[in-house]
């Protein structure tokens, strides 16, 4: 059975808020860091440095939703990127002075959330379920087998129709048989 590849919309929709919100960091981020140029402070170096992570990856787990927002998920690439999500999110805490950049607090949180809401539930999304391991090699192929129900009769056709054509040019048949024969053959 093929299960047509439908565009997921929330994960498209989630990409796309991922790549506005990437966008709104890194800018209020340059702000930062202008201020932050000002003072030599450590504090404000492990902020700003927080800030472009937070950016580089929103972005690219927003290109990443939006990419494969028609294709079916794989379990072992989502878990990994809501594993990295989770990792990203406890390493940005640890520069959490909140103080110097209040919007970092915002945008983790903004971050959390549209990275869920591109994410699968536990078997995939509705009419997209994750690739499983018997499809995961051949996800390029059709996964119906009419292609090859179909060509097998063909090659049967084409060769019914070499041995039609030899005993006729044996002089074996005639005209009129082999024009019968092979109106059956090809089903005329």
């Amino acid at each position: 059975m093929k299960i047509e590849n439908k565009i997921i919309v929330r994960r498209l929709v989630a990409g796309i808020l991922l790549m506005l919100l990437a966008v709104v960091i890194y800018s209020e981020t340059n702000e930062i860091s202008r201020i932050s140029a000002l003072s030599s402070s450590n504090e404000f170096n492990a902020v700003v440095g927080a800030g472009y992570i937070l950016a580089i990856f929103a972005a690219i787990i927003g290109v990443f939703f939006s990419v494969t927002c028609k294709t079916r998920p794989k379990k072992w690439i989502e878990y990994s990127l809501s594993a990295f999500a989770i990792i990203l999110m406890l390493l940005i805490s640890l520069t959490d002075n909140l103080y110097l950049f209040k919007d970092l607090g915002l945008f983790r949180w903004g971050f959390i959330i549209l990275v869920a809401l591109g994410l699968p539930s536990k078997n995939g999304f509705k009419n997209m379920p994750f690739v499983s391991k018997k499809e995961a090699v051949t996800i390029d192929q059709p996964i119906n087998n009419n292609d090859e129900i179909k060509s097998a009769p063909v090659k049967d056709t084409s060769s019914e129709l070499r041995e039609l054509k030899k005993l006729f040019e044996d002089d074996v048949i005639t005209q009129e048989e082999f024009d019968a024969k092979k109106k059956q053959i090809l089903k005329l």
